[in-house]
């Protein structure tokens, strides 16, 4: 007696979509695609619940329910159902890392090729952790980096408007490779005024050492201009 196959449910708000995964699901033999004219989440959700589908290939943005809370869902209610995610780039921060893992959603990009959703077919039923896409977490590094380097741009410009228009010049001029000496004759200040502003500006960028003063001032010179 032939061995039950693994059962898909597909769902796609985009109908050549669902079409595409349709073919690919029907022409392998390692699995029965049980539907994949949905795109309604509430739909979606009762499908599951009826069908108890092996997996269920969702689209993140379904209507009115999307596949992160059908997967919260399906998690809750201690189904044995595993969900894969399809997503696009903007959905990379509609749920954490933390959240993935709790609930083991299976992450496919949307460009993702035949060879890539074969693997995550194979990997979802054979491993305990669900497969997520290479693309997803190089896509989700790079957006946090860029986070950080906003963050970081938005404290250096609040530090550079605590600075007075004379520090502000001093600053300038420590990023031409100027030293004390030649800052005070720039500026037709003594050199003793100037080591006072390099303190004072080292207090307010909350800074230590020379060092750290001329790697802020070289770093920001063309925001100094």
């Amino acid at each position: 007696m032939r061995a039950k196959l693994p059962t898909i449910l597909h769902a796609d708000r985009l109908s050549m979509l669902r079409m595409g995964m349709s073919c690919l699901i029907e022409n392998n033999p390692n699995y029965t695609l049980l539907k994949s004219d949905l795109d309604d989440g509430d739909m979606v959700l009762s499908a599951i619940f009826r069908k108890q589908p092996t997996i269920a290939i969702l689209d993140y943005n379904l209507h009115r329910v999307n596949a992160f809370e059908i997967a919260e869902c399906i998690f809750k209610n201690n189904l044995s159902t595993k969900i894969i995610i399809v997503c696009e780039p903007k959905h990379i921060n509609q749920f954490t890392e933390v959240q993935r893992e709790q609930i083991n959603i299976g992450i496919l990009m949307r460009d993702a090729k035949p060879d890539e959703i074969e693997k995550c077919f194979y990997e979802v039923l054979n491993n305990s952790k669900a497969y997520v896409s290479p693309e997803y977490f190089k896509l989700r590094d790079r957006r946090q980096h860029l986070e950080i380097i906003s963050i970081e741009e938005r404290y250096k410009n609040l530090a550079l408007k605590k600075l007075s228009i004379k520090e502000k010049k001093v600053l300038q001029l420590i990023s031409g490779g100027n030293i004390t000496m030649e800052i005070a004759d720039n500026l037709c200040l003594s050199h003793r005024t100037i080591d006072a502003h390099r303190s004072n500006i080292l207090k307010k960028l909350c800074l230590k050492g020379k060092t750290a003063l001329v790697r802020f001032a070289v770093e920001n010179r063309y925001a100094l201009k």
